[in-house]
């Protein structure tokens, strides 16, 4: 194990009681770290997300973040959300061009996940509001849905707090426990990282 790896796993361990590998590994819902192979160029690699729709369910789609710590690549699952708030339907909630209208009379309705596409993570910060967004933010900015019309706005990669099990579902943002969204916080901090990044959404 490299100096990085195991300086990786004392602070995942004893910071966030995460256990650590770096054999290949099965996604579980609650965060996974693994290293990748070796990459001569990972030290000038910018972190890069990539968000695997679910089938069938909005709630189970798997987010892995490629961060860069010297010269290796390591890679970070975890479960995220997007979509479903405010709709019960769940056609709606995987319909990335259903933009969730807060004016709908009697009730708010809306709220597909985010569209399939390239994304550049703008800013990164941490949000002290309360409600349905707080603590880390990733801004990863606007998206064009399939329609090639209807524009998707202020999307982040966020969590909230309290968290419970229900609190996967957003209004398209990418939602990830809080749990997950401080581990990443702190091994975003730490990682070799010239700009910001990017990610992308397929399904």
């Amino acid at each position: 194990m490299s100096k990085i790896s195991g300086f990786l796993a004392l602070v995942l361990v004893a910071t966030f009681s995460l256990a650590y590998t770096q054999a290949s590994a099965e996604y579980v819902p609650g965060g996974d770290m693994v290293e990748e192979d070796y990459v001569s160029s990972a030290a000038s690699e910018s972190p890069f997300f990539v968000l695997d729709k679910h089938s069938s369910d909005h709630r189970y789609n798997e987010l892995t973040f490629y961060l860069s710590f010297g010269d290796v690549r390591y890679r970070y699952k975890m479960r995220a959300g997007s979509g479903g708030a405010g709709t019960n339907d769940p056609a709606d909630s995987m319909d990335e061009c259903n933009v969730y209208d807060e004016t709908n009379d009697p009730a708010p309705e809306g709220g597909g996940w985010l569209p399939d596409g390239t994304y550049t993570i703008s800013n990164y910060f941490v949000y002290k509001n309360t409600g349905d967004m707080r603590g880390p933010a990733w801004d990863i900015g606007d998206h064009v849905c399939s329609d090639g019309s209807t524009v998707r706005e202020d999307l982040f990669i966020h969590s909230k707090s309290p968290w419970s099990s229900s609190s996967y579902e957003s209004f398209g943002c990418i939602k990830i426990s809080w749990n997950d969204a401080t581990v990443l916080m702190g091994l975003y901090e730490m990682a070799s990282k010239p700009t910001l990044g990017g990610g992308k959404v397929v399904r």
